[in-house]
């Protein structure tokens, strides 16, 4: 045990320039899918409040149920495709020139591959993320504020606890520190839905807030990831990744209105809601 702190704490003071890496490149595209939701989630708030205060219980958990779907369908979509073409993208925004040296090896790394390569773990946790804004803010309708802070404490304890375990791993090393944020958020996620289910009655659809919009980001990602091997070496690595990112978007977007896993009451929670609305249905998109 003495020996296993004391690679850690070394480790962890020879990783800075990873850290740096991984701080000034991956964590700024990390944050961006949920500082768009974060809002969102806020704002329906005083609707679901009053709906609870004069007993309109069935509308306040359709807004609840609308507002979870809105979120899954932005956040697993840009989870899965952050982590799966995490090194494109990094390079594509950045042109980093530094190499690092890996803690108690002598290979030179990039700082855009280290960042990249801990982006494809971190990113998985922007689903995460995004649903632990919606449930915080759900509780936070019903009163429950308090339970939000005994979540986030618990799951800051996993993520100090395994962040100094996992880098003191040698086969796990710098990749520990998106992994111990990653079981961060999962286990905030995973208590908040406890608490929603245990005092506010509310259990989520899971087949249509998360399945439909998994199953059409794996198949959109999937083949635009295919699509990437096949024309990055005639296009080259910039544009074949703007163009792979555009045709998982079109493909994203035909399936999950194909498999039915957006309703009317979705869009219309959005800005201009209803005007998309009444686009869709003219594209027959929606009936």
């Amino acid at each position: 045990m003495v020996r296993r702190l004391a690679y850690a704490g070394t480790a962890v003071k020879e990783a800075t320039k990873i850290m740096g890496a991984y701080t000034s490149m991956a964590v700024p595209l990390f944050n961006l899918t949920p500082n768009l939701i974060y809002p969102f989630a806020i704002s329906v708030i005083p609707s679901i409040t009053a709906m609870y205060v004069n007993k309109k219980t069935e509308d306040a958990n359709n807004i609840i149920s609308s507002t979870f779907r809105i979120s899954s369908l932005i956040s697993i979509p840009c989870s899965l495709g952050l982590s799966i073409f995490a090194r494109p993208i990094v390079s594509l925004l950045y042109d980093s020139k530094d190499k690092i040296i890996l803690p108690f090896q002598s290979e030179e790394v990039s700082a855009v591959s280290i960042a990249a390569e801990m982006l494809s773990i971190l990113s998985i946790a922007i689903f995460f993320v995004s649903m632990v804004s919606v449930t915080n803010g759900v509780l936070q309708a019903h009163g429950k504020e308090k339970l939000t802070i005994i979540s986030t404490t618990v799951g800051i304890l996993f993520k100090v606890v395994l962040n100094y375990v996992l880098i003191g791993t040698k086969s796990i090393g710098y990749y520990g520190a998106p992994l111990s944020t990653l079981v961060c958020y999962f286990v905030i996620t995973v208590l908040n839905f406890y608490f929603l289910i245990k005092y506010c009655n509310y259990y989520p659809k899971i087949i249509k807030t998360v399945l439909k919009p998994l199953v059409s980001s794996l198949i959109s990602v999937g083949g635009s990831a295919l699509i990437y091997k096949i024309i990055v070496g005639k296009l080259g690595s910039s544009l074949s990744t703007v163009t792979s990112i555009f045709i998982a978007a079109i493909l994203y977007f035909i399936i999950i209105f194909a498999i039915r896993g957006v309703d009317k009451e979705d869009i219309r929670m959005l800005p201009k809601g209803e005007k998309l609305v009444n686009l869709f249905i003219k594209l027959k998109f929606l009936r």
